[in-house]
């Protein structure tokens, strides 16, 4: 295999929602039917990079070397929602609140120069999120569940590291690696 799909991403500390994420996922199943992120793997994407050569991974862990560090801000996750907001929902997702405006400037600095090297720039805004439902359907009572927890404070993590992620699909879901 020549190719790594990528992405730089930040792991979420499974004990932010170790008390709740089964409850979740039971009260869920009943009006949603889907994939769910296991709690080892919950994380938000930074940016999606895509599949790569494997030769130019040393060039693309250069470029973000400075960016690919711990950083000291406070992340509080707050919220349930879905996307598409309307219409029929395909994703169910925790909300991020920042501290400060780091997250958003990494992602900017992350985005202009993987654009540098070739890839392409995105073309919506940065909205930080913790994918935790993959839904292929749900039924009447999946929007008065999601309003339920419409505000629910799940926690915070008072650092956070970005790192450059290996993406392997398989047939039970992803298998991330940490690659820098």
């Amino acid at each position: 295999m020549n190719e790594a799909r990528l992405f730089a991403g930040v792991f979420i500390d499974k004990s932010v929602f170790s008390s709740i994420y089964s409850k979740i996922i039971s009260e869920f199943d009943k009006v949603s039917f889907g994939k769910w992120v296991e709690d080892y793997n919950l994380h938000f994407t930074m940016k999606f990079i895509g599949d790569v050569e494997r030769d130019e991974i040393p060039e693309i862990k250069n470029t973000l070397s400075d960016i690919l560090v711990d950083y000291y801000s406070k992340l509080t996750f707050k919220g349930l929602f879905a996307l598409p907001n309307k219409g029929l929902p395909r994703v169910l997702y925790a909300g991020i609140n920042v501290e400060d405006g780091a997250l958003r400037e990494s992602a900017v600095a992350i985005d202009s120069r993987l654009q540098e090297l070739g890839f392409p720039k995105e073309n919506r805004e940065f909205v930080p999120h913790i994918t935790l439902l993959r839904m292929k359907s749900t039924n009447n009572g999946f929007r008065s569940l999601l309003a339920k927890y419409s505000d629910y404070y799940f926690g915070e993590m008072g650092s956070y590291k970005i790192n450059l992620i290996e993406s392997r699909l398989s047939p039970r879901g992803p298998i991330y690696k940490i690659i820098a």
